[in-house]
């Protein structure tokens, strides 16, 4: 069906911040006071939640679900199959296919036990060598000084379970969309980009576009630590 307005209708969720059962003083989170979530049961279930939904599909079909960020709380596997549960049921609820999702990470999608070396070195590189430093994560340019050729991939499995997750299929606790791998893109590293009219051509020529800049999180405090 072709909207007379030419225009999309997009559900945007964000900081679902799944999370397993761990220790308060995971690496570089010591200090922090982390209760038990109370969101999925006081926001996002209940009869309050079931009927917000139902009141928004009926003024008009959604045509996009959005998720950005923090789908997980420490970027573990198990954390996706469980935020895998609540996507299904919003796409079931909205009439949603899977490659009409687009998911995004967050700081809390970066699994901090890893690869820590090679992230405080580039997070160091990039005091004075911050444009460079990007431009070699996206793989536009050389290595900047001081930087080993396995920095890279070493920051950027930090983020694996959550692209493994997107990629997974959905009967297997997954998201269903392996097309939005980075490799299989221009960017080929740190996003996508995805033209809706390949995926239904009734609607309006739009392309959605994801940036992955959790890359850059790890810090104590990622938030006071922005460039």
């Amino acid at each position: 069906m072709i909207h007379r307005d030419r225009t999309l209708r997009i559900l945007h969720i964000s900081d679902l911040h799944e999370r397993e059962t761990r220790p308060l003083d995971s690496p570089n989170r010591k200090g922090a006071v982390r209760r038990d979530r109370t969101r999925r049961p006081l926001v996002l279930g209940g009869a309050a939640w079931q009927s917000n939904l139902d009141w928004l599909t009926e003024l008009r079909p959604i045509d996009l679900i959005c998720c950005t960020g923090d789908v997980a709380d420490w970027g573990r596997h198990e954390e996706y199959r469980r935020a895998s549960k609540l996507i299904a049921q919003l796409r079931e609820a909205c009439r949603v296919p899977p490659n009409q999702v687009f998911v995004v990470p967050g700081n809390h999608d970066v699994d901090r036990t890893v690869g820590g070396e090679a992230w405080s070195s580039l997070r160091s590189l990039s005091r004075v060598q911050s444009d460079h430093v990007g431009a070699w994560m996206a793989g536009e340019v050389e290595a900047p000084n001081g930087a080993r050729q396995s920095y890279r991939d070493e920051v950027l499995e930090r983020s694996q379970a959550f692209w493994a997750w997107v990629a997974r299929r959905t009967e297997e606790g997954g998201l269903g969309c392996e097309h939005l791998l980075p490799d299989r893109h221009s960017h080929g590293r740190l996003g996508y980009r995805v033209s809706l009219s390949q995926l239904r051509p009734e609607v309006p020529p739009v392309d959605v576009v994801g940036l992955d800049s959790a890359w850059w999180a790890g810090a104590a405090n990622d938030h006071g630590e922005q460039r």
